[in-house]
């Protein structure tokens, strides 16, 4: 069925690099192998490539919240994700689904009742969370670690350049776990938002058919491939 698309309800979800990849940066950076010593910036940057490489699949649950910088409002959402290599995954929330099987993009939106899907290859690269993780320790330098409290570091990153469309990213770091629990940024307007992953799990078999998606009969369906 397809129809004319309402732009105004059919949205990716409000965020800058879209969730998937903010998500997968969190993840990425799970497992990290523990340091002798206290942590460096530069030890922690390398690991998040070499982790995301290794990394087969991972699935865990996810807080976020968004904060208008011109307005008293803020926006808030639970959901679970689910990767697999650097070109599956699943995003979930009460209102948006949002699946890739490394060659097909989903987006669904539930309340509109609508689907967009394209090719993953013509997909904006901020959605995807292979591109953020290959271009986080390009794009960024590590400006500052902090030991919080015990055993729990908090990074602050700075942009090497002008454009990304984001500063002020910090990022909390379990050091009993080396997994990161929280990520948070400011985008160009002065919105923030923050993420934070629970529940998290590494290597667990995941079905093949997570990363597929068939669209309801009654959906309205705009195919941009």
């Amino acid at each position: 069925m397809t129809s004319e698309m309402d732009t105004t309800r059919m949205r990716s979800p409000r965020i800058t690099p879209p969730v998937t990849a903010v998500l997968a940066l969190l993840a990425a950076l799970a497992g990290v192998c523990a340091l002798a010593g206290p942590p460096s910036g530069k030890k922690i940057i390398a690991r998040v490539q070499d982790r995301y490489e290794q990394l087969e699949t991972l699935r865990c649950r996810f807080r976020h919240e968004f904060v208008w910088a011109m307005a008293d409002a803020s926006e808030r959402s639970e959901g679970t994700m689910e990767l697999a290599g650097d070109d599956r995954f699943r995003y979930e929330t009460d209102t948006q689904l949002i699946v890739s099987d490394g060659t097909t993009l989903w987006r669904y939106n539930r309340g509109s009742n609508q689907v967009i899907v394209e090719n993953l290859a013509d997909a904006d690269p901020g959605a995807l969370p292979r591109d953020f993780l290959f271009e986080f320790p390009r794009d960024f330098d590590v400006a500052n670690v902090e030991e919080v409290e015990d055993d729990r570091y908090r990074l602050e990153l700075t942009p090497k350049q002008e454009g990304l469309g984001v500063h002020d990213v910090r990022v909390w770091v379990d050091g009993d776990e080396w997994i990161a629990t929280r990520l948070s940024f400011t985008d160009d307007a002065g919105n923030r938002t923050t993420y934070e992953l629970t529940e998290i799990d590494t290597g667990v078999e995941i079905p093949t058919g997570r990363f597929q998606f068939q669209p309801p009969e009654d959906a309205n369906v705009f195919d941009l491939r």
